[in-house]
Order: C-alpha cells, then sequence, then structure tokens
C-alpha cells in the first residue's frame, strides 16, 4: 500500500501513518513516516496493511507546529481518482496545523 497526501506548504513536515495489527518488525512500532516536500506533498509506503484500518498523524518539523489534536490526525481510505492504482490511498481529510503558537494565558 502506498499513502499519498497533501500537508501543507511547508517542506520538511514529517508525517506517520500507523495501521492496526502493523508491528513494524523492528522496533518501529509500526510507524511509517515521511516528509512533506517543498509542495507539501508526502509519500509513504506501508506494507501488507491495505485490509487494516490506517491512520496518519502529523508528528512535528524543524519548527515548531501547534493544533487542536483533532486536526493532526487523519483516516487514510483508498483512492477514488480515475485512474489510480488499487493499491494507491489518500488522508480521508486534511491535516491541519498552525506555525505560529497562541500564548498561554
Amino acid at each position: 500500500m502506498r499513502a499519498r497526501a497533501f500537508c501543507a506548504c511547508i517542506t520538511g513536515v514529517v508525517v506517520a501513518v500507523k495501521c492496526a495489527g502493523d508491528d513494524g518488525g523492528g522496533g518501529g512500532a509500526g510507524l511509517h513516516a515521511a516528509q512533506t516536500d517543498g509542495r507539501g506533498n508526502f509519500d509513504v509506503a506501508v506494507p501488507g496493511a491495505s485490509a487494516s484500518p490506517c491512520a496518519a498523524r502529523v508528528l512535528g518539523a524543524m519548527e515548531q507546529l501547534c493544533a487542536p489534536q483533532g486536526l493532526t490526525v487523519s483516516r487514510v481510505v483508498p483512492a477514488r481518482a480515475p485512474g489510480s492504482a488499487a493499491s494507491s490511498y489518500v488522508l480521508g481529510s486534511r491535516l491541519a496545523f498552525f506555525t505560529r503558537c497562541a500564548a498561554a494565558s
């Protein structure tokens, strides 16, 4: 399975994908991570996970990111675009975050 998605127009945001039942096979706890490119896109391979529910989460970046927790996680769903491969997946909702955090009160 390959998950391809758009995160934000910030290069180097780390996004991890985890699927139910995926132990990672090497101490990685089943997390498969990728960094966004200059256009905010990322592409990550998740072996053998097409039948399991998966989710993507923003892990961070070189600069501080802030967001309500619900905006940093998205379900991974099958791609429905014409011509997309059967093993292609996309995010079910947008990942969102802020590059400036509100001051603590």
